[in-house]
C-alpha cells in the first residue's frame, strides 16, 4: 500500500511539472537552441573581387543580342538599381561564333570583333561592370595537335611563343580597336576535358612552361598589365593542373588568379594558392542536367552553394555560367522566351542577388558563426572604407527562427532587409531598432535575407 502510495505521488508531481511548462510560452524557434550569432568586425579573411556570369562570343552572347527585351535583361543582370548588380562579366577570347579566333592563319590578324559580344560588353561597362575577364576555349586550329578547334588536342610545342603573343595582341587589340579593357585572360577553359566544342588538352608541366617561359616574358616585352588566370578546370573543384607552374618561382609571378568550375564534389579551400597569395575565383557553375527551375528550393541550395565558396572555399569570386540563355535548363539564371518575346528570371537569380547586390567588389568577409542552428547559415562583410556591414542569412528549414546578431568591434545604428522566399524577391522588409551591439532578426522559412548594417545614424 506505502509502495503504491509513493507511485502515485510521482505520477502527480511528473504531472503537475508538465502543465506548467505546457503553460509557458512556447516558442519553436528558440526552444532548446543558442540562436545566437557573433560577428567580429576586425576578424578579416578574403577581399571580395565581385560576382559575375558568362555571356559568351560563342552562341550566347548572339542570343541575348538578337532578343527584343535584351536590355531590360542587362537591367535585371547587371544594374545595381535595377537588377542584381553583377559586378564580372566573363567573354571569350576571338571573334565570335563565326570566327573564334582573332588569328585565323599565322601571321593573320581580324581585329573585327563579334557585333554581339561587343555589344553585350559595352552595355556591361555602362552598367558598371569594370572585371572584363576572357577565357580561352582553343587557341586557334593551326596550333594545335589536332589541327582544329574542338575536341581537345594539344597546343604544339613551337607555338607556345605564338600562342603568347596570341595573348598579348587579344589584350592590346580589344584596347585599340574596340576600346575595352580586358581586365584578365584564362589561358585554358577545362584544360583536361576534350569537349566536342572548343577546347584543347594541358597538363601542369606544359602550363607551367608556358606560363613561365613563354607567357611572362611576352607580356613583360610587350608591357601587358591584364593579369592571368590559370587553372579553370571542369566539373570538380580543384587546383591540381595549375599547382606545378605556382610551385615553380618563375612561373608563379605571372599567375594572379586560380580559376576553377563546379558541378559536383567537395568545396574546399585552394591550398597551394592560398600559400602563395594569389585570388582564387569560381569562374563557372550551373546545372546543365536539371530542368529549369524557379523554385525557391533551388534558390535556397544556390545560395547555400555561394555560402559554401564563400566561407569555406573562401573564394574572391563567384560567376554562374549564364546569364540568359534560350536553353531549358538550369545553365542560365534568366530564361528567354523567344517566340513569344518574354523572359522567365529564377528564384537562384535572386538569392545570388541576396550576395551581389549588397556586397560590392573591395569588401572584406568577416568573421561569423556561419551555422549556428542546422539549416541556418551566415556570412559577414564590411565595406573597409565606410561603416556598413552586410549580413546574408539562408533559413533552408520550413520554421521561422529569431537570430540574436551580437557584432563585436561594430556599434549599429541603421538596419534594412531585404528577403528573398517563395513569394518575395529581395523585398524590403521593415526592421526594428537596435540596441547597444545586438539585435534579433526573425529568419523566415525558407528564405534567404540580406541585412544592411549601417555605424552612423545617417540614413542611406
Amino acid at each position: 500500500m506505502d509502495t503504491r502510495y509513493k507511485v502515485f505521488r510521482w505520477i502527480i508531481c511528473i504531472m503537475a511539472i508538465l502543465i506548467v511548462i505546457l503553460s509557458l510560452p512556447f516558442n519553436s524557434a528558440c526552444a532548446c537552441t543558442d540562436n545566437r550569432v557573433v560577428i567580429e568586425w576586425n576578424n578579416e579573411h578574403q577581399k571580395i573581387d565581385g560576382f559575375g556570369v558568362s555571356q559568351a562570343a560563342d552562341i550566347y552572347a548572339k542570343e541575348l543580342y538578337d532578343f527584343s527585351e535584351r536590355k531590360k535583361v542587362m537591367d535585371l543582370l547587371f544594374s545595381q538599381s535595377k537588377g542584381i548588380g553583377l559586378s564580372i562579366l566573363r567573354c571569350e577570347v576571338g571573334n565570335g561564333l563565326n570566327m573564334p579566333t582573332i588569328e585565323p592563319e599565322d601571321g593573320v590578324w581580324d581585329f573585327s570583333g563579334d557585333d554581339a559580344e561587343l555589344w553585350v560588353i559595352n552595355e556591361a561597362k555602362k552598367r558598371g561592370v569594370d572585371k572584363i575577364f576572357s577565357t580561352v576555349w582553343s587557341p586557334p586550329a593551326w596550333m594545335k595537335t589536332n589541327n582544329r578547334i574542338q575536341r581537345g588536342g594539344f597546343l604544339k610545342k613551337e607555338c607556345y611563343q605564338k600562342y603568347a603573343d596570341y595573348l598579348a595582341q587579344y589584350v592590346k587589340g580589344y584596347k585599340q580597336y574596340h576600346d575595352v579593357d580586358i581586365y584578365a585572360v584564362s589561358i585554358a577553359n577545362e584544360p583536361e576535358y576534350a569537349a566536342q566544342w572548343q577546347s584543347c588538352l594541358w597538363t601542369g608541366s606544359m602550363m607551367e612552361d608556358f606560363i613561365g617561359n613563354y607567357l611572362k616574358p611576352t607580356f613583360e616585352r610587350e608591357n601587358v598589365e591584364t593579369k592571368v588566370i590559370a587553372g579553370e578546370m571542369g566539373i570538380n573543384w580543384n587546383e591540381s593542373v595549375v599547382i606545378p607552374a605556382l610551385k615553380s618561382a618563375n612561373a608563379c609571378s605571372m599567375v594572379d588568379i586560380v580559376g576553377g568550375h563546379y558541378y559536383r564534389g567537395i568545396i574546399k579551400p585552394f591550398f597551394v594558392a592560398n600559400a602563395k597569395g594569389k585570388k582564387v575565383w569560381l569562374t563557372e557553375t550551373s546545372d546543365t542536367g536539371t530542368p529549369f527551375k524557379t523554385d525557391i528550393e533551388d534558390g535556397l541550395s544556390w545560395a547555400k552553394t555561394i555560402h559554401k565558396f564563400m566561407s569555406s572555399a573562401e573564394a574572391n569570386a563567384f560567376c554562374y555560367w549564364l546569364g540568359a540563355s534560350y536553353k531549358d535548363t538550369n545553365e542560365m539564371l534568366i530564361k528567354m522566351d523567344k517566340d513569344n518575346n518574354q523572359y522567365i528570371v529564377s528564384k537562384r537569380f535572386y538569392t545570388l542577388g541576396n550576395y551581389s547586390k549588397f556586397i560590392r567588389p573591395e569588401y572584406i568577409r568577416i568573421e561569423t558563426t556561419k551555422n549556428p542552428i542546422k539549416g541556418i547559415y551566415t556570412t559577414a562583410y564590411k565595406n573597409p572604407k565606410t561603416d556598413e556591414l552586410i549580413i546574408v542569412a539562408i533559413n533552408e528549414t520550413d520554421k521561422e527562427y529569431n537570430i540574436d546578431f551580437n557584432l563585436q568591434g561594430f556599434s549599429p545604428k541603421i538596419i534594412k532587409s531585404y528577403v528573398t522566399n517563395q513569394e518575395k524577391n529581395l523585398k524590403r522588409q521593415p526592421m526594428k531598432l537596435i540596441k547597444n551591439e545586438e539585435f534579433t532578426v526573425q529568419l523566415g522559412e525558407k528564405s534567404v535575407t540580406t541585412f544592411l548594417v549601417k555605424g552612423s545614424s545617417i540614413d542611406y
